[in-house]
């Protein structure tokens, strides 16, 4: 079977507004997972929490660079896949995967040249996903572009690094790392993605300790009333 081209797109999340009983919006506080119990405390006193569903800049800059890829590379056995989890999905009904797959359709590409993943959190399950997908199509070598944030690159690589090492049908992969620089507007705030910067190294860290990640996906999931 010929080589499989895949342009692999994580999510970067999509966007919620937190506002405190004066009307600011306070979004700088709600970022890590533990802060949802004391946002909803502030909820009864007068705070206000809209989740929208919509693209952050973060995820919609990943996307027009996959895009410029895919058609530098557009063989048949090219697929683009979005993987983005559940991020906001019981308040708005759509998951970042649905939005990312939507909004690459309204900019008229080909739907059956998208896959999407719905169902993953951390960056360990959609590396492992995409995997799952080759596995589906049978492809036994494979040319993996990786589109993401520069701090987000390296440990989206080792994940897939590791996802590969412990599947057994892909024989053949090469990994091609993009790197990603976002622009700033109302949809990318600086201090989210100086977040994303500060906290990247220490997720990165805590992600190589044994047993870690499968405990904090279980507690991400249970703040997020997510199923396990």
């Amino acid at each position: 079977m010929p080589k499989t081209t895949v342009i692999f797109i994580p999510t970067a999340g999509t966007r919620k507004i937190v506002r405190n009983k004066g009307g600011r919006i306070v979004n700088f506080i709600c970022h890590l997972p533990f802060m949802k119990k004391w946002i909803e405390e502030r909820k009864r006193k007068g705070w206000t929490v809209t989740y929208l569903p919509r693209l952050k800049s973060e995820t919609i800059a990943r996307l027009n660079v996959g895009i410029e890829k895919y058609f530098i590379h557009p063989w048949p056995d090219t697929f683009i896949f979005v993987t983005g989890g559940q991020t906001g999905k019981r308040e708005t009904g759509r998951s970042s995967a649905d939005l990312m797959a939507d909004w690459l359709c309204d900019y008229s590409f080909d739907s059956t040249k998208i896959v999407s993943d719905y169902q993953t959190l951390q960056t360990s399950e959609k590396a492992s996903a995409l995997f799952q997908e080759l596995s589906k199509r049978g492809s036994t070598e494979a040319e993996v572009y990786v589109v993401t944030s520069w701090y987000h690159v390296l440990r989206m690589q080792i994940e897939l690094s590791n996802a590969f090492r412990k599947q057994n049908f892909v024989k053949q992969i090469t990994f091609r790392r993009i790197y990603v620089f976002p622009y700033f507007t109302k949809e990318c705030l600086l201090y989210e993605y100086l977040y994303n910067v500060v906290t990247e190294p220490f997720k990165l860290l805590l992600s190589l300790v044994p047993g870690f990640k499968k405990h904090y996906g279980i507690m991400e999931r249970k703040l997020r009333g997510i199923p396990s």
